[in-house]
């Protein structure tokens, strides 16, 4: 687990909100909900969010893949 919180930190293709999503979500397994009260947005905003930095990821490491 310390490659993949590493390889999120270092990732400047990631914004920090979405960081932050993925963080809560992944290493703190907080629910959608309890994200959104962390970090001041709607629930919503938290599952797109995580799926557009979810997108983004796959995108870097499957271009470092090639």
């Amino acid at each position: 687990m310390g490659d993949a919180r590493g390889a999120l930190a270092s990732s400047s293709s990631v914004a920090p909100r979405q960081r932050a999503v993925l963080a809560l979500r992944y290493f703190e397994s907080l629910t959608d909900s309890e994200i959104a009260d962390v970090l001041a947005i709607s629930a919503g905003a938290v599952r797109s969010t995580a799926s557009r930095a979810l997108g983004a990821l796959r995108l870097i490491y499957t271009e470092d893949e090639k």
